[in-house]
C-alpha cells in the first residue's frame, strides 16, 4: 500500500492474471461525454497502469493494445467496458445508482489478461457529479497491484477546466471495496498440507463433481436447485462455505462477449457435508460461477478454481483462477 505527502491510498489488493485468446458483440460500451446534456451525471477520475516502472500508453491506432475496466449496474448481469485513452483521465455518464468495478481485461495483441478489483461507488441521486479516485495498477504485467488514491483537489480542477460550466457540482464518493465474504481470521492457500486436500493440474483446491467442470463454457443443469458437490478434504472436522455469484458478460476488442463473476446470488457458511444444495431456486436459463473454500473454525482456505485451457487451429488459450461454471435450465425446461 502507498502514501505520498498529498494522497492516502484506501484500498489495495494483487490480483493475478489470467491470459486467453478468442475471436461479435452485445455488452455495452461506456457512453462518451461529448454533448453532455446538463441534467447527466458523471463520474470522474483517473487510471493508469504502470510495468515495472513504465506508465503504459493505450489507444494506439497502430498497435492492438487497451485497457478496459469493466463496471456493472446494480440490477444488471451485462458489465459495461469502459477504456482508457491517452489522457488517464476519465469522465463516465451513468445514471444515478450503485455501480461495482469488478476488474479490468487488457486487451494486446491476440491475447487478453484479466483480473479482478472488486470495488463498488455510488452515482448520487442529487445529480451532483462523483469522484471516485486515481486509480492505478502497478507491478510486472501478469500480477499487477491495484491501489485507489485520492487526489481530489488535483481531479476537481481537471474535471472544471473539461466543464466549466458544471463547476461546483461535484462531491467526492471514493470507490469502496465490496464487504468480504463471511467471517474469518487467517486464509490459507488452498493446497496448503493444513487442509490435506489432493490438488491437481486442474484443479486448485476441491475437485468438483458437480456440477462437473467444464473447459467449453457452462454445462446445463437440470434443476434450477441443483446439488453441488465436491470431493471432501481429508482434515477432520473441515466443514466448507461455497458461493454462487451470477455471471457477468462483457466484450472487449469486438471480440465475443465474455464472462465474469458479477453479483452475489447465495452464500452459505459452515456447511458440514461435502454437498449442498439452495434453499431457494436460482433464476432459469442463467449462467452462473461457484465455488468452495474449506474452513477450520476462523480459518479458511482461498476460493477453489480450475485451470482451463483450449487448443484450435487459429487460436489456444490458457486461463486459471477459474471459479467453475453452470447455466440453470429454461424456464418450465
Amino acid at each position: 500500500m502507498r502514501t505520498t505527502d498529498r494522497r492516502s491510498s484506501l484500498l489495495a489488493l494483487v490480483i493475478g492474471g489470467v491470459f486467453a485468446s478468442s475471436s461479435c458483440a452485445s455488452a455495452p460500451k461506456m457512453a462518451g461525454v461529448e454533448g453532455l446534456e446538463p441534467g447527466a451525471t458523471v463520474a470522474f477520475g483517473s487510471a493508469q497502469v504502470i510495468v515495472d516502472g513504465k506508465v503504459q500508453e493505450f489507444g494506439s491506432f497502430w498497435t492492438k493494445n487497451e485497457f478496459y475496466l469493466l463496471i456493472l449496474p446494480q440490477h444488471s448481469d451485462e458489465a459495461i467496458t469502459a477504456p482508457l485513452g491517452d489522457d488517464r483521465r476519465f469522465y463516465w455518464p451513468l445514471e444515478p445508482g450503485r455501480y461495482t468495478i469488478l476488474g479490468y481485461a487488457w486487451v494486446e495483441g491476440g491475447s487478453r489478461r484479466t483480473g479482478p478489483v472488486s470495488g463498488y461507488f455510488i452515482v448520487p441521486e442529487s445529480g451532483e457529479d462523483v469522484y471516485i479516485g486515481d486509480m492505478a495498477f502497478a507491478g510486472p504485467k501478469n500480477d499487477l497491484e491495484f491501489a485507489i488514491e485520492d487526489s481530489y483537489t488535483e481531479a476537481r480542477t481537471a474535471y472544471e477546466t473539461r466543464f466549466p460550466q458544471r463547476e461546483g457540482r461535484s462531491v467526492t464518493g471514493l470507490l469502496k471495496p465490496e464487504k468480504r465474504l463471511g467471517e474469518y481470521t487467517r486464509i490459507l492457500a488452498p493446497c496448503a498440507e493444513h487442509w490435506e486436500v489432493e490438488c491437481s493440474e486442474q484443479f486448485f483446491g476441491v475437485t468438483p463433481i458437480g456440477p462437473t467442470a467444464s473447459t467449453s463454457g457452462f454445462p446445463l443443469v437440470e434443476t434450477t436447485t441443483p446439488e453441488f458437490r465436491w470431493v471432501a478434504c481429508d482434515l477432520s472436522g473441515a466443514r466448507y462455505d461455497v458461493a454462487i455469484y451470477r455471471a457477468a458478460a462483457y466484450n472487449v476488442g469486438g471480440l465475443k462477449d465474455t464472462y465474469t463473476r458479477g453479483h452475489l446470488e447465495v452464500y452459505a457458511e459452515d456447511v458440514s457435508t461435502p454437498y449442498w444444495r439452495p434453499t431457494r431456486p436460482l433464476d432459469p436459463d442463467t449462467r452462473y460461477f461457484w465455488s468452495v473454500r474449506m474452513r477450520d473454525g476462523d480459518t479458511v482456505s482461498a476460493w477453489s478454481t480450475a485451470v482451463q485451457s483450449s487448443f484450435l487451429l487459429v487460436y489456444s488459450s490458457w486461463s486459471f483462477g477459474n471459479w467453475f461454471e453452470f447455466r440453470t435450465p429454461p424456464a418450465g425446461g
